[in-house]
């Protein structure tokens, strides 16, 4: 009965996560960076849910074979413990940034604790550092709780992208996020307070579970090609912001592709896809990571941020403009990119924003026929 209670949490975790795993499949966009880390991180999950259970129900058989075999799936676990928690983390960081800004401390810094815990875990067997199997019996070592905080390395690091992009969450799913981004914390915690509960994992695939509904909500709110915020997601968020925090200021980019016709029909609509896509992740990278972009229709785009970052928007559209030139002059696309922009500081109520959009607007034509007048 205790082996029972012991394992039944992990099976029925596994089982659940299964089924979420196959509807995810079927449901969500398979060409999404972040769905498919989702579909990939699931079934390592269901993998290490079931192998975990295995070797609590060969713990204590004392043949040659199961004690070796007990040693290999428990160094398994170990190994796969901090890789998981780190797809866990570029998941998390993926929702939110595309890709990573080239920098090299960063990468050094993520994955050190990796470094570590392949070498504690690999010399374990001789050293029997982190864990021991006496009489087929597992036992922990002093080693444990060091690479155990390599685990949780990574689920803080996601719990700090989460509250440092906060603001770009809509209220329903900053508390779906949180929630599951905390729960392998506590899971954690319990586990290791609480010898022979196994709740770390079971903790991570019901975390898996909530994060399910978060990605279903996301392809509700986002445009499926750009993955910029819609239209009708973005004046609701703003709307909600400006009541909670009344009239406090913003800084606002407008801008859109220019030519996208042209491209369109002498290069085909999927040439205009990417070309849409392109210049969406450009001013995404360039901006702070808090900025919100957002797709009003067609090529017109619109960025939002907080001006609590004292860079000038007029610094921003710079390093964007050199950004596609950079493209251009490499050709590594066979159409030229270029973007017309409108951009401002707004310090009025939710109902003057149209007011200011409009001026915006004007400023995004004016760029635009400056543009023209200069070829």
């Amino acid at each position: 009965m205790q082996l029972y209670y012991q394992t039944d949490v992990s099976f029925m975790t596994a089982f659940l996560l299964l089924l979420i795993s196959i509807i995810a499949h079927f449901r969500l966009n398979q060409k999404d960076t972040v769905s498919k880390a989702y579909l990939i991180t699931a079934w390592i999950i269901i993998f290490v849910l079931i192998v975990e259970a295995y070797t609590i129900i060969i713990d204590g058989k004392n043949d040659a074979f199961t004690v070796s075999l007990s040693m290999v799936l428990n160094t398994l676990l170990f190994l796969v413990g901090p890789i998981i928690t780190l797809l866990w983390f570029y998941l998390i960081r993926s929702m939110f940034a595309p890709t990573f800004k080239k920098n090299s401390l960063r990468h050094v810094f993520i994955f050190l604790p990796q470094l570590l815990n392949i070498i504690l875990v690999l010399s374990n067997p001789w050293t029997k550092f982190i864990f021991s199997i006496e009489n087929g019996l597992y036992t922990r070592q002093s080693g444990y709780l060091l690479v155990t905080i390599s685990i949780y390395f990574y689920v803080l690091m996601s719990v700090g992208t989460v509250v440092q992009n906060w603001k770009t969450i809509s209220k329903q799913n900053l508390i779906i996020l949180m929630v599951s981004t905390a729960l392998p914390i506590f899971g954690g915690i319990i586990q290791a307070a609480y010898y022979g509960i196994l709740t770390i994992w079971p903790s991570v695939g019901c975390a898996l579970i909530l994060l399910y509904l978060f990605l279903q909500q996301r392809v509700i709110h986002l445009d499926h090609l750009t993955h910029a915020w819609t239209r009708e997601t973005f004046f609701l968020h703003i709307n909600r912001l400006f009541k909670q925090r009344n009239t406090e200021p913003a800084d606002v980019l407008y801008f859109d592709l220019n030519d996208l016709k042209a491209i369109n029909d002498n290069y085909g609509h999927h040439a205009g896809d990417i070309a849409l896509k392109t210049v969406v992740s450009i001013v995404k990278e360039e901006l702070p990571s808090d900025a919100i972009v957002a797709r009003l229709g067609g090529d017109e785009f619109i960025a939002f941020m907080s001006v609590k970052h004292s860079i000038d928007m007029k610094v921003y559209v710079t390093s964007i403009k050199a950004k596609l030139d950079a493209i251009n002059q490499e050709k590594t696309l066979e159409f030229p990119l270029s973007l017309a922009f409108g951009y401002g500081r707004f310090f009025g109520s939710y109902d003057q924003f149209d007011k200011f959009m409009n001026q915006l607007d004007k400023d995004m034509y004016i760029d635009k026929r400056n543009m023209k007048k200069s070829f």
